[in-house]
């Protein structure tokens, strides 16, 4: 796989990753009780999913 081909694997889930934190910090703002922490657990967790992937296409641009 070209250098292009594994920035592009790695970019996409970390753009995802870094659009997520975003919304986190916009939905800790916006939302109170319950719903504040029903959105931090969800994008909490989607978060970490979006990590296993970017560490995942880091490692597969290593080998």
């Amino acid at each position: 796989m070209s250098a292009a081909g594994s920035n592009q694997d790695v970019s996409k889930p970390a753009m995802i990753a870094v659009a997520l934190v975003i919304a986190l910090g916009v939905g800790l703002t916006v939302f109170d009780g319950a719903l504040r922490t029903t959105v931090t657990v969800a994008l909490g967790v989607a978060i970490i999913v979006c990590a296993g992937f970017v560490g995942a296409a880091v490692k597969r641009g290593k080998q």
